[in-house]
């Protein structure tokens, strides 16, 4: 339409040129969108790795800590 000569061709070009604009923006919005998500996962792992080795590490803490405390218990008991 816009090479055959319709009469309305200039509309027909601003209203493609619009739409081309406006396509980009979506594109560009998306790239920003997916990059801000790829980089809020990434900070959730490491959070979630952080934590997972703190909680091993507590509880094995824990653990020592009540078998000292149960050793201790034992031993107390033996002298006396």
């Amino acid at each position: 339409m816009i090479t055959g000569r319709h009469f309305a061709s200039n509309e027909i070009k601003r209203r493609v040129k619009e739409l081309n604009t406006s396509w980009e923006g979506l594109e560009a919005a998306s790239t920003s969108k997916r990059e801000r998500l790829q980089q809020a996962y990434q900070v959730m792992f490491n959070h979630i790795r952080r934590l997972s080795v703190f909680s091993v590490w507590y509880i094995l803490s824990s653990c020592r800590e009540t078998c000292l405390e149960t050793r201790k218990t034992k031993h107390n008991v033996e002298v006396q």
